[in-house]
């Protein structure tokens, strides 16, 4: 986990030119979530609490060439290089 967020989804995408590994996440009413039901959950308990903010997706992607496990590490070392004010001013440009 990275700065508050619980777990990360992975996705792997190949074709025939190139091979992407992407990490993403969600913020609903500001609470990091990678649950799609949580996310669901949190916005109906904004919405009726009436401090809806906008639900942001948060996605890193790294090429790599032959082993996911190369992009993998350079996303650890980037999220892990990010400070918190980093990804505060990502989710506040993301509600803007």
């Amino acid at each position: 986990p990275y700065i508050g967020i619980p777990s990360i989804h992975e996705v792997n995408i190949k074709s025939q030119d190139e091979r992407r590994i992407i990490w993403y996440w969600f913020e609903v009413d500001g609470i990091p979530t990678s649950s799609l039901i949580r996310g669901k959950i949190l916005e109906g308990l904004s919405s009726m609490r009436h401090t809806h903010q906008p639900s942001v997706v948060i996605a890193f992607s790294v090429t790599y060439q032959h082993h996911a496990d190369s992009a993998r590490s350079i996303l650890e070392d980037y999220l892990s290089s990010m400070s918190e004010l980093m990804l505060a001013s990502i989710h506040q440009e993301n509600r803007a």
